[in-house]
């Protein structure tokens, strides 16, 4: 899923139709997740986007099936149902919340994480305008078989280098844009103007790329990541 280029939609598509179909459901927003706790490069099928910026702007925080809260409650389950975990939530949140869904003719929603070498890599939503009662082992079956492919999926796209520089050395994504402009032998002055920021802040990002990597100047990281690869 590193980055989003054809094969990525591709597969992002076809993995959509298929959870639709298993789950009998058209409305579902596919992402990925940084630092097992950021959702970001949403793919939508059939959801408004209204809904979707109301969502980003401020409704993700009264989110019960929000990526961060599920991961740092338990780091096993990737399956989650919105009318159970919206028992352990303060009920002004859920209220708040539900208030939201029902603008959008959403009653229920089950949230599915997918990881990789332990790490939440992906989640996907899927929205229904009514309450569903499906069987955990029907999901689950569903599950297995797109996590097992997204894992594929990662290891064939070049997708591990990132995601071992993300999950693992814990970088930024624009730590690692900067990554990539030294190793294509960008200056300081050229990332700065690339990436419109100052030039302390390039300092500042290459000071903490030097640390979370474990070397000392230009040279190393691109020794690092030609080890990587």
């Amino acid at each position: 899923m590193y980055p989003m280029q054809r094969d990525n939609a591709d597969f992002i598509g076809v993995t959509m139709n298929y959870l639709g179909a298993f789950m009998g459901s058209d409305r579902i927003a596919f992402y990925r997740v940084d630092n097992g706790q950021t959702m970001t490069d949403f793919a939508l099928q059939n959801i408004d986007h209204s809904f979707h910026n109301g969502y980003l702007s401020g409704m993700h925080a009264f989110d019960p099936l929000h990526v961060s809260r599920l991961n740092r409650a338990d780091q096993r389950a990737a399956i989650y149902h919105l009318w159970r975990q919206e028992r352990d939530c303060l009920p002004q949140a859920i209220s708040k919340y539900r208030s939201f869904l029902s603008c959008f003719e959403i009653s229920d929603v089950f949230e599915l994480l997918f990881r990789f070498e332990g790490h939440v890599v992906a989640g996907a939503s899927v929205l229904y305008r009514d309450r569903q009662t499906i069987e955990p082992l029907h999901i689950s079956a569903a599950h297995a078989y797109i996590e097992f492919n997204l894992q594929r999926h990662i290891r064939k796209s070049g997708g591990y280098v990132r995601m071992l520089l993300t999950n693992k050395l814990g970088l930024s994504p624009r730590e690692i844009e900067v990554i990539d402009l030294i190793c294509c032998g960008r200056t300081n002055s050229e990332i700065a103007e690339l990436l419109q920021i100052g030039m302390a802040t390039v300092k500042t990002h290459l000071i903490r790329i030097y640390q979370k990597l474990g070397v000392e100047n230009r040279a190393s990281v691109v020794a690092f990541m030609a080890h990587l690869q």
